[in-house]
């Protein structure tokens, strides 16, 4: 099976003469509002370029990489996980801007990674690259199929969410034999197994909907029973809540309270430091981090509203604007974007069409799709969540309803 290699040039001139500059100026987004019309331009700007970047056969360019500076110590292999969550990202997009081209971008991701599914005890699920199976894998291709056909009111996936559920169901253990040490894998296919649950769920008393919330709740309550928590786990925690009756309290107080713990350490505007690196953890200057543990600081303050914790709430959404205006530095074409006054970054980026891409680090301005995916699934929960106005968590509902604008 082919797979895109990494798109690697070299370039004749140093780099090094400019690549402090980043460091100075303002970042001028973080006088905005983060509105929709302020934040929906960059949203589809990088959900255009994983569109764009897309070769026939579903799979993405996975890396664009102009001078050569990606992968020099670790060949960087091609991520199903990461090309799973650049579908995702895409079909968040589709919710707040729709188009068909969104649509049928999600479709020939998706179809891609169905050439990876083979028979696993009875059902069909996917091996990985190393051709071993892998909750993560499962389960976030289950968020994507599920959100498909939700989006297109069809069954084109019935049946490969159904098998998918089916092993996530039995593999989403703790500590069992699928676990992974960050557990970002099993709270990737809790998300994609409670949604299957509210998609297929029928009127009124369902013990098959109740059944397949079981080990979901399960695995949440292990987790904090050993005080573990990431990005990914209190993203897990928000969308459980969303659909399951009677959530304990406490479990959703947990998730807070590990938000509050992913702000630890992360330079804010409270804290005197540079304009630019707001939102930065340990002076570490990159994106792909920061904007991925917004995504778990937007479910926290969905959580905290859901609770009635208006403190932490404001918290989290002063300090979710921050993140948002610090990754969106990294975003070639927009307005603040540390490259866009360099003569030779801004020819490059027209000549290699990177813009809507986003780099992590302005030291070597490669882009890689999960850079990129991660910064639109942030736009797209802070616009549904603390961009929301009346300010409540989103629901379910609203979610999978196909959006009219």
């Amino acid at each position: 099976m082919r797979l895109a290699a990494s798109l690697l040039v070299a370039m004749t001139f140093n780099a090094t003469a400019f690549a402090d500059s980043f460091e100075k100026g303002d970042n001028v987004w973080l006088s905005k509002q983060m509105t929709r019309e302020e934040l929906l331009p960059a949203m589809t700007a990088s959900s255009d370029y994983l569109v764009k970047n897309q070769l026939a056969d579903g799979q993405f360019i996975y890396i664009k990489d102009p001078l050569g500076k990606c992968c020099r110590d670790k060949a960087d292999k091609y991520s199903l996980i990461r090309h799973l969550g650049g579908v995702y990202a895409i079909l968040r997009t589709h919710q707040q801007q729709p188009d068909a081209k969104y649509l049928a971008a999600a479709k020939a991701g998706i179809d891609f990674v169905l050439r990876f599914r083979a028979d696993y005890s009875g059902t069909q699920v996917v091996y990985g690259m190393n051709d071993q199976v892998s909750i993560g894998e499962n389960g976030f291709l289950l968020i994507d199929t599920v959100l498909y056909d939700q989006l297109t009111g069809g069954d084109t996936y019935k049946q490969v969410s159904a098998d998918m559920a089916k092993f996530v169901s039995k593999a989403l253990r703790y500590d069992g034999p699928f676990a992974t040490s960050g557990q970002w894998a099993e709270s990737q296919a809790l998300i994609g197994l409670v949604n299957y649950a509210h998609a297929t769920k029928k009127p009124g008393v369902d013990p098959a909907f109740m059944a397949l919330l079981q080990p979901a709740r399960e695995w949440l309550t292990e987790v904090q029973q050993n005080k573990k928590y990431s990005h990914w786990s209190v993203q897990a925690l928000d969308w459980y809540a969303r659909v399951a009756p009677d959530v304990d309290p406490a479990m959703m107080n947990y998730g807070v309270t590990s938000g509050e713990k992913l702000l630890d350490n992360v330079m804010t505007s409270g804290m005197g430091g540079k304009q630019r690196l707001i939102g930065s953890r340990g002076g570490k200057f990159g994106s792909c981090g920061v904007t991925a543990r917004n995504e778990g600081l937007i479910s926290a303050y969905n959580l905290a509203k859901r609770i009635g914790k208006s403190a932490e709430a404001r918290l989290f959404k002063a300090r979710i604007r921050e993140h948002l205006a610090h990754a969106l530095q990294f975003q070639y074409g927009l307005p603040g974007n540390m490259f866009e006054k360099d003569p030779r970054w801004s020819r490059l980026a027209r000549l290699f069409d990177l813009n809507g891409g986003v780099f992590n680090t302005p030291r070597t301005g490669f882009v890689r799709v999960d850079y990129v995916s991660h910064h639109v699934r942030a736009m797209a929960s802070f616009l549904e969540g603390p961009g929301k106005d009346p300010e409540v968590g989103v629901t379910m509902d609203e979610l999978t309803t196909p959006a009219a604008h």
